[in-house]
């Protein structure tokens, strides 16, 4: 996994779950199984059947006491909606839930097992699938720049298709070469969004933002963001 930190908080979850199915196994818990018939036919041959443990089903069942291990803080952090989005859409799951996904993936890792140690070779296999999933995964990119001279009423503007007029404290933490911005000229502009109640913002503290969805290995969209924002500062004088 790219991930390392990912890598081992999921591993030490794998460790602390298989640990605890058997305190649960070992305090008198019963491990259900499904009685699977095969053979027979028409020619009448003898009926063989299969136990098959339903351990995955064991293990959702008990998530709630799962939530309050140690490395399942660690985990869902790491994981986040922008990790576990791309899994659960790859298994077929709605939403980006990290808790979601690591509960799937706890199940997958001890579906049918009998012995509670961490299944490595199947720990390989599954995080594996993780980093292609996220390989495959686009990423949100963010192209911030200063915009002088301009007042907005409250803390973001929308413009539409992703371009939006902020604050920054709405902006997150701006690159070192917008914090070395020159000082704006007196004159500025003001955008009516409707929030007159809320107090104007200093023109020094507004940016314009392009929000996009970037393929891994794809450029930024730095060009387009140049577009964009030349088009909405002319459309601002």
């Amino acid at each position: 996994m790219h991930n390392r930190a990912l890598c081992d908080a999921l591993r030490d979850l794998g460790r602390e779950v298989g640990m605890l199915v058997k305190r649960e196994l070992e305090s008198g818990a019963d491990l259900p199984f499904e009685v699977l018939e095969a053979g027979g036919g028409e020619r009448g041959g003898p009926v063989l059947y299969r136990y098959r443990p339903l351990t995955a089903a064991f293990v959702a069942e008990r998530w709630a006491i799962a939530r309050e291990l140690d490395p399942y803080r660690r985990a869902v952090r790491l994981l986040g909606a922008h990790a576990a989005g791309p899994y659960l859409r790859h298994r077929g799951l709605p939403g980006s839930d990290p808790d979601v996904a690591l509960r799937d993936l706890m199940e997958r890792l001890f579906d049918e097992a009998t012995s509670f140690d961490l299944p490595d070779e199947r720990f390989r296999r599954l995080h594996a699938e993780i980093d292609a999933t996220l390989a495959d995964a686009a990423v949100e990119a963010t192209v911030v720049a200063p915009l002088h001279g301009v007042r907005i009423a409250s803390a973001r503007v929308d413009l539409g298709d992703g371009l939006f007029l902020v604050r920054r404290s709405a902006a997150g933490s701006p690159p070192a070469a917008i914090e070395g911005a020159v000082r704006a000229p007196e004159r500025t502009a003001a955008v009516d969004d409707g929030d007159a109640d809320e107090p104007e913002s200093d023109p020094l503290d507004v940016f314009c933002l392009l929000e996009r969805e970037v393929r891994p290995g794809a450029r930024l969209p730095v060009d387009a963001a140049r577009t964009r924002f030349r088009r909405a500062l002319t459309a601002l004088r």
